[in-house]
């Protein structure tokens, strides 16, 4: 499965969810936003982006998240993800 379908998009979103709250909402200027909050990690995904997009925004969360790193992190060459402290 490429990362340009919606199967591999709600399959990272399943992996996303075993970590990270996860919201769909609409977003101008992101394709996603993880925040930590006080009931832990939220990550906002916008309605409005690719798949693909989509895709490589939740593969860079998993990583980040999966080392521990409280650093922000963009996994596409523009503003893909924001961590919000």
């Amino acid at each position: 499965m490429g990362m340009r379908t919606s199967a591999a998009a709600e399959e990272l979103v399943e992996g996303v969810r075993t970590l990270a709250g996860v919201v769909y909402t609409s977003m101008r200027d992101s394709v996603a936003r993880l925040e930590s909050t006080e009931n832990g990690w939220v990550l906002y995904i916008d309605t409005d982006s690719s798949h693909e997009d989509r895709c490589w925004a939740m593969a860079g969360v998993l990583r980040l998240l999966a080392s521990g790193s409280a650093e922000p992190v963009c996994t596409i060459p523009r503003q893909g993800i924001r961590l919000v402290r």
